[in-house]
């Protein structure tokens, strides 16, 4: 306030008069002015009471106050800029040359495995640099990819029968130094039903190695210590072999409320190459998961090559000192392609206010339309029609007998633009569409060549060592009988993904958000809702007609039957069966 940021005649209108008079006087006038204003404010002080607050007088004060504050923002900035983490190939590269030259070519080839496991356009959430994201990012990793099977093996007892009836592992992690010097706040994390989800994760293909790097920390071994086993739980503390994480920012990437779509309130964060999501969820999503774990691991063995239901790999809890804890749920990405993603739909079957908002609509390329939204150009007409709405038809049944609702189809459009995108498109819609008698050995051989080309272009960060020892004839097995036909470059995620060819292009579908139950706020929401809206379709409604709905929507409007090409003008070259 003490700054003068505007000369004297943009001032107020009474006070500009007496500026002009002011500047008109001659030099001499204006120091007797000088002086008899300095005679009257010293009269004025001293007939002023003793208890009088000082007048304000002028001061730098202010001044000095925004260069130190812009001092400190520039500071804060470059600091930024070092700690932050770049978004494109060429910054990443510079980065870590600058950074750290010695391994600087190592790094450059990780780098380049991810860059090219799942497209940019496709990738999710930004590089937040807040203090609390970070630390909270790092000990997620720490959490995600801890090793205590070697650590806890003498003191179960047990063996294989003690693993058996371990409910939760917990494990306090205390004075971890980072590499700038600093220390993460003192935490502990729980591993919930870590057997189960282990078996969830090898029957839907997903490998130890590609979990562990998915959120690994580079030069970073973990080691657990003091481990015993009482009452079902594992508990120990958790460290580094080296006493230091060698580590100052996080590689997850944040997806805050504001820029998640729909009303939900969680929170995401994204693997740094795109495969796997991290979801908040609260206590009572948590519960549910965990009661429903057994008949989601049955139903999983019956329709692991097929289902569309997601697949949740992990359930952890962070808890720092002083606060509530957090859970997070770890579970795949159904957009994790190659392939950039054109447009996104997010659908429940319900027509009463699901259409994109304006705040959805101005994310343009990132926006999630909703089911009025959808078109009939969207539409996919395939052979295979009737067998995806079976699937779903099925899924959706599973969920009702468990009393979930809320749950949607997520539908993501692929465009193939250049002339090689196009042709492989069509190639592999073409495999799609006809039904061949060797079609198994044709899939074992378009893998087998996959892999080939991955590992000789080092792409693939599965071509490691380890990673290879680990790919055993099961996964290949069930990438064999998936009915789906990837990408090339997507086979190594062939049971992550859920696609569906079409003649220039795919498209990516997967059902998201099911651990929703209908419970008494969930009735009484579908009653105020019905009344308000005088019966119209809401969306939220009972279990079985939520399915009902779900399954009809998907059969009349998003998957339909081939429509036959007669034309010679026809992309394809071969007749569809008819409508």
């Amino acid at each position: 306030k003490n700054l003068r940021l505007h000369s004297t005649t943009d001032r107020a209108p009474h006070i500009a008069p007496r500026a002009r008079a002011f500047a008109a006087m001659a030099p001499e006038d204006a120091h007797a002015n000088d002086h008899s204003a300095a005679r009257s404010q010293s009269a004025e002080r001293a007939r002023a009471p003793a208890n009088a607050a000082p007048k304000r007088t002028k001061s730098n004060k202010g001044l000095k106050l925004i260069n130190k504050l812009a001092r400190d923002a520039v500071d804060d900035a470059a600091g930024a800029l070092t700690r932050g983490f770049s978004f494109t190939k060429q910054r990443i590269t510079k980065q870590m040359k600058r950074l750290n030259v010695g391994r600087a070519s190592r790094r450059t080839k990780q780098m380049r495995r991810l860059w090219t496991k799942v497209h940019r356009g496709n990738r999710l959430g930004t590089a937040d640099g807040d203090v609390l994201t970070n630390h909270l990012g790092l000990c997620l990793q720490l959490a995600f990819t801890a090793q205590s099977r070697g650590a806890s093996g003498d003191d179960s007892g047990g063996g294989e029968a003690a693993e058996e009836t371990v409910k939760r592992e917990v494990y306090a992690v205390k004075k971890m130094e980072m590499a700038n010097g600093e220390l993460l706040p003192n935490f502990s994390y729980t591993v919930e039903a870590p057997k189960k989800f282990e078996e969830l994760r090898l029957l839907w293909g997903m490998d130890a190695h590609s979990y562990r790097s998915a959120f690994a920390i580079p030069d970073v071994r973990t080691v657990c210590d003091d481990v015993q086993t009482q009452n079902g739980e594992i508990r120990g503390n958790m460290r580094t072999e080296t006493g230091k994480l060698e580590a100052t920012s996080t590689s997850l990437r944040v997806i805050s409320q504001a820029l998640a779509s729909g009303k939900s309130r969680s929170w995401f964060f994204c693997s740094e190459d795109g495969t796997l999501l991290v979801k908040t969820c609260n206590v009572a999503e948590k519960r549910t998961l965990l009661k429903m774990l057994p008949e989601y691991t049955e139903y999983v063995r019956e329709n692991s090559t097929v289902s569309m239901l997601p697949q949740f790999y992990g359930l952890y809890t962070i808890k720092f000192n002083g606060t509530r804890p957090l859970s997070f749920i770890v579970m795949n990405y159904w957009f994790a392609s190659t392939k950039i993603i054109q447009k996104r739909f997010d659908l429940k079957g319900s027509t009463f206010g699901r259409r994109a908002s304006a705040r959805e609509l101005a994310k343009g390329s990132a926006c999630i339309y909703k089911d009025n939204d959808f078109r009939e150009e969207d539409a996919v007409h395939t052979r295979h029609s009737q067998n995806i709405c079976d699937v779903l038809k099925k899924d959706s049944e599973f969920l009702a007998k468990r009393n979930l609702i809320d749950y949607s189809l997520v539908f993501g459009e692929y465009q193939a633009v250049t002339p090689t995108d196009i042709f492989e498109a069509n190639k592999a819609f073409e495999e799609f569409e006809t039904d061949h008698a060797d079609w198994k050995d044709q899939r074992a051989a378009a893998i087998a060549v996959a892999e080939s080309d991955e590992g000789k272009s080092d792409t693939n960060s599965l071509a490691d060592s380890d990673a290879v020892s680990e790919k055993s004839e099961e996964f290949l097995m069930l990438e064999k009988a998936s009915m789906f036909t990837p990408f090339l470059h997507d086979v190594a995620r062939l049971n992550q993904l859920r696609m569906v060819n079409k003649p220039k292009g795919a498209v990516f579908c997967g059902i998201i958000d099911i651990l929703t139950e209908w419970g008494p706020r969930k009735k009484l929401e579908r009653f105020f809702t019905s009344q308000i809206c005088c019966g119209r379709d809401v969306s939220c409604q009972r279990p079985d007609v939520y399915a009902k709905r779900f399954s009809a929507f998907m059969n009349q409007n998003v998957f339909l039957p081939a429509i036959k090409h007669a034309t010679e003008d026809d992309d394809v070259g071969f007749t569809l069966a008819e409508r």
